[in-house]
């Protein structure tokens, strides 16, 4: 009989130790990738250099000016890094400047969209545009982001020369500052 009574209390302390209780775990890993994607909306005019206002002799030649793309991009960085977009163009105007320039954040995102490094003349070497960038994203789409101003300028008549040169500008979201 005593057999018989040990076995029961066995029994119930083993149930009562297996039983559920009012609380419960799960674990798992969450995994955040470090992210670096760039995209210019809307479509750049072509730049000119066209006669002076009114035709008129002696005066300079008219130059340009662009504003209808916006750059916009999504970042996750590294605990302590930023990145910087760096811009640079696949060739240059004999005489002549582009300058771009990237406009403060529309407001359209959310985290540490950078600042922007104001002026730069575009050349074949990369050049920061948008710098201190962290985790963010700038909304999507013209009017979001940062507005791309283009600014063709003559900085040597002599060396100016007719004809039509293709320019690609490239940007890059790299590394660390």
């Amino acid at each position: 009989m005593r057999l018989l009574c040990l076995l029961a209390a066995l029994t119930l302390l083993s149930a009562y130790v297996a039983a559920d209780s009012n609380v419960a775990t799960s674990g798992f890993n969450v995994n955040v990738s470090e992210l670096a994607l760039v995209d210019i909306e809307g479509t750049a005019g072509n730049l000119s250099i066209t006669s002076p206002t009114g035709d008129e002799a002696g005066k300079p030649p008219t130059e340009d000016d662009d504003s209808a793309t916006w750059m916009n991009y999504t970042v996750i960085v590294d605990t302590g890094d930023t990145k910087t977009v760096n811009a640079k163009a696949s060739a240059t105007v004999a005489g002549c400047a582009l300058d771009l320039t990237a406009a403060a954040d529309a407001g359209g995102g959310a985290g540490t969209v950078g600042t922007s490094a104001g002026t730069i003349t575009l050349s074949t070497s990369d050049q920061p545009l948008v710098t201190g960038i962290g985790s963010c994203y700038t909304g999507d789409g013209t009017g979001k982001g940062h507005n791309l101003t283009y600014d063709l300028s003559i900085t040597n008549m002599g060396n100016v020369r007719s004809g039509t040169t293709a320019i690609v500008v490239t940007f890059t979201l790299d590394a660390v500052d």
